[in-house]
């Protein structure tokens, strides 16, 4: 995992985990005079030497906000499973266009369609499912080469576990209505059983975006749950 940090003389700050072949080119305009570092490219994962990275960007900061996108929020949801006491605070937990489980049958993408995906990855391909009829606002998203990607998958799927423990303090969700990615049925299965079974937090919701699986496009989205 690598981690990029842009730190402004913002109130707030976003942890973003962001999803497979995600770039924080992606996401700079979105946040612009926000501040936010990104955890991205997840061909290891090493939870140990990324919280202590993370240890170090986040230390002075009192209001850190933990995004998680599409595959990233399985990573996330892993990550905070892993640390149990973090040296700085996180005050809300939000999870966009994904599920706790990633890879799964029931409440993923299926084990089948993601190992065909790393099989046969095509780049082009992925970037029109990702972006729907907002692909021309791509274009200057950076990406990294066809083979480290689908090594990302490769090494995704050789990480997934049928069994999932479940972090439980989850705060905001966020499905898009037209994903060509992550199943919105899915998502919506997935979310409404884990608010009657498992969240812990009364206030706990699911909003709907306008949007494709990458829904930074949409600057007025995220500002409803803070």
């Amino acid at each position: 995992m690598k981690i990029y940090s842009s730190i402004k003389n913002s109130e707030k700050i976003f942890l973003l985990f962001g999803g497979f072949a995600s770039h924080f080119s992606h996401f700079e305009e979105y946040f612009k005079e926000q501040s936010f570092v990104l955890v991205y490219d997840y061909r290891d994962l090493d939870f140990k030497q990324i919280s202590l990275e993370l240890d170090s960007a986040l230390k002075n900061q009192n209001e850190v906000i933990l995004l998680a996108f599409s595959m990233g929020v399985w990573v996330a949801n892993k990550f905070l499973i892993f640390n149990k006491n973090l040296s700085f605070k996180i005050i809300k937990n939000i999870a966009i266009n994904g599920t706790l489980y990633g890879i799964n049958d029931k409440f993923g993408i299926s084990y089948k369609i993601f190992s065909f995906t790393a099989r046969n990855f095509h780049l082009e391909s992925f970037k029109k499912a990702l972006f729907g009829l907002s692909f021309k606002k791509a274009k200057n998203f950076q990406f990294a080469e066809e083979n480290q990607l689908k090594n990302e998958l490769e090494k995704l799927l050789e990480n997934f576990s049928l069994e999932c423990e479940i972090y439980a303090f989850w705060d905001y969700v966020f499905i898009s209505h037209n994903d060509l990615v992550f199943s919105t049925k899915t998502q919506i299965y997935f979310w409404e059983i884990y608010q009657k079974q498992i969240a812990k937090n009364q206030n706990f919701q699911i909003s709907f975006v306008d949007s494709p699986h990458f829904a930074f496009f949409d600057r007025e989205f995220l500002w409803k749950a803070l």
